[in-house]
């Protein structure tokens, strides 16, 4: 008797020390609404002290040994649920990011591993984004990605993951009402090249109250009008990029004529939202990823 109730007082022992080193990883990321999550994605360099690699991945996926993962689930979902991916294979490689196998190093580069926002839907389910800055020596540059899980806390179960900027993913915006449309790469269909050219696909994510994005539609965003792909046009020689589209609203930044621009339509308005713009040329080239302009001062 006294044999088994030390097991179990063990047994509990453990599972304390391992719920209180996920709350302690969970509690390194600052709070944050839905609503005021946008404004850490005007940039996408990130500064900061980088925290423990080996945490994360454990805290992600369970116990961590280099780029092996040992856990009782199959990668990278628990459940069959209809999460991001298109299929297992495409959006793994193409959109899967660094998900749960970060490095502190590559090789002798020194990587950076920040946490970005937490965000708390209800009692049990809660939203976490890292910054994740890492050397890839084939293209001899420093990559980043933007990481997003989301776990149930009553068992510390990640329930499904996206990428707001990495891998194939290249313009998020974050709607109102939980909804996530995302700009993403893919590999052209029938296309058997082992580095096949890729296709730009619009898609809306939804996150649901289980904590699980659900894709609820893809779309060609040219072959349904909503991109625009174009130059600024102005005859000042620059236009304003607004706050939001109303041309009394706050001033962002000047966009010079001849500048390349992606804008994503607004329904039943003359404005479009900015996917981006191209300022400046080589050594000083800048990319801008915010506001709003009057599609009037696009030329396609």
């Amino acid at each position: 008797m006294k044999t088994k109730l030390l097991i179990i007082m063990l047994l509990c022992s453990h599972n304390l020390s391992a719920q209180s080193e996920f709350q302690e990883f969970v509690k390194l990321f600052p709070k944050y609404e839905w609503s005021e999550l946008s404004s850490i994605f005007k940039t996408r360099e990130k500064t900061g002290k980088s925290i423990d690699p080996e945490l994360a991945n454990k805290s992600i996926f369970g116990e961590y040994s280099g780029r092996v993962r040992k856990q009782t689930i199959d990668y990278p979902y628990p459940t069959s649920a209809p999460h991001t991916r298109v299929n297992d294979t495409c959006y793994i490689q193409y959109h899967g990011g660094y998900h749960g196998i970060y490095d502190s190093h590559s090789d002798s580069k020194p990587n950076t591993l920040l946490p970005l926002a937490r965000v708390d839907f209800n009692n049990d389910i809660v939203m976490l984004v890292l910054y994740y800055k890492y050397f890839n020596f084939e293209e001899n540059y420093y990559n980043s990605s933007q990481e997003v899980y989301l776990f149930r806390k009553t068992d510390e179960q990640m329930l499904s993951a996206i990428n707001f900027h990495g891998g194939g993913t290249w313009r998020v915006f974050l709607e109102k009402d939980t909804t996530i449309t995302s700009y993403e790469w893919f590999p052209k269909p029938g296309d058997t090249d082992p580095t096949p050219d890729k296709v730009l696909r619009r898609i809306e994510y939804k996150i649901d109250l289980d904590g699980y994005f659900h894709q609820t539609k893809i779309e060609d965003p040219y072959e349904s009008g909503i991109l625009i792909e174009g130059r600024v046009q102005d005859s000042d020689g620059w236009t304003n990029v607004r706050e939001t589209p109303d041309g009394k609203s706050k001033v962002l930044y000047k966009a010079l004529s001849d500048s390349p621009i992606y804008v994503e339509k607004i329904e039943n308005s003359n404005w479009g939202r900015v996917v981006q713009i191209q300022m400046g040329k080589s050594p000083d080239l800048i990319f801008k990823f915010s506001g709003y302009i009057h599609l009037s001062r696009v030329k396609q």
